[in-house]
C-alpha cells in the first residue's frame, strides 16, 4: 500500500495537479462561453459521464487496461473539445486564468 501511494504522489507532482486545474477551469469556462457551439459540449460531457459512471469498455479488474481507458477517452476527448472551440476563444479564456493569478500577485507553478 505505501508504494502504491508513494507512487501517486510521485505522478501528483504540483506542477501536474496545477496544470490539470487550469485545464478544468478552461474546461468550466469553455462550457459556459455563448460562443461554443453545442458539439463541443457535447463531447466534454460524454467524456466526463463516461469517467464518472461505473460503465467500462475494459473493465478496472483488468490490472493496468481497465484504468487506463478512462484516463484515455478523458484526454482524446478533451483534445477533441478544444479543436472543437474557436481557436481565439481559447486563447482568450487561457489568457484571462493566467491574468488572474499575475492581477493576484500569485506566482503560476512552474513558471
Amino acid at each position: 500500500m505505501a508504494t502504491s501511494a508513494w507512487q501517486l504522489l510521485t505522478v501528483l507532482h504540483p506542477r501536474r495537479l496545477w496544470h490539470i486545474w487550469n485545464n478544468v477551469r478552461l474546461g468550466w469556462r469553455l462550457a459556459w462561453d455563448g460562443r461554443i457551439g453545442w458539439l463541443p459540449r457535447v463531447v466534454l460531457l460524454a467524456a466526463v459521464t463516461y469517467v464518472v459512471l461505473p460503465v467500462d469498455l475494459l473493465p478496472d479488474v483488468f490490472p493496468l487496461a481497465g484504468r487506463v481507458d478512462d484516463l484515455a477517452i478523458l484526454l482524446l476527448a478533451w483534445r477533441f473539445f478544444l479543436s472543437l472551440c474557436p481557436a481565439h476563444v481559447v486563447d482568450e479564456h487561457a489568457r484571462a486564468i493566467a491574468m488572474e493569478y499575475i492581477r493576484h500577485g500569485r506566482r503560476a507553478v512552474g513558471r
